[in-house]
């Protein structure tokens, strides 16, 4: 099987029906050479309609270690000794797959971020201060972006997490 972002694939014309939990969109034995992707590891077992849906569902979830391996709030969580599993970034995930995914715009927002988050985080993390930089990244933006999120203010979430990229970006994307 291939590999894409960490994910075995494979590309498969049995027959199955499902919605492709990506883009929605159903899959059945009626379709078009019943093809369908899956990825297929310890994790996961997920079939997609097509395998831009699987693509842009690994670029989301990327397991290779040198892919997207570090993002702002995963960093600013690992500097506040937090686990992986924690409530602050098990919210955001939720977020993000749950109510940014679904729209077009934001979908893009999340595709430039896991281009440009790496990045960021590697420039902060060359600093000596790289700890307090994380310390005022959650103070100022991560603790109220959790708190709108578990509040059900979704829009009010998005708006403090993109404005938090924007000012990182402007300032630690293009360092030298």
């Amino acid at each position: 099987m291939p590999w894409y972002n960490g994910h075995h694939y494979e590309e498969t014309g049995q027959s199955s029906q499902g919605m492709c939990p990506q883009c929605g969109g159903y899959f059945s034995e009626k379709s078009s050479g019943c093809r369908y992707y899956y990825v297929n590891d310890t994790t996961s077992n997920k079939k997609f309609c097509s395998v831009r849906c699987f693509k842009e569902y690994a670029d989301m979830h990327p397991k290779d270690s040198s892919v997207g391996s570090c993002f702002i709030t995963t960093a600013t969580c690992k500097s506040r000794n937090l686990p992986d599993d924690c409530h602050e970034l098990t919210t955001l995930r939720v977020f993000r797959d749950s109510f940014m995914k679904i729209d077009s715009v934001m979908r893009a927002e999340v595709e430039e971020y896991y281009k440009i988050a790496p990045v960021i985080c590697s420039n902060i993390d060359k600093l000596e201060n790289s700890d307090g930089i994380y310390n005022s990244i959650w103070k100022k933006y991560l603790a109220a972006a959790i708190s709108a999120v578990d509040n059900n203010r979704l829009q009010e979430a998005h708006d403090i997490y993109k404005q938090m990229v924007l000012e990182l970006k402007e300032k630690f994307y293009n360092q030298k």
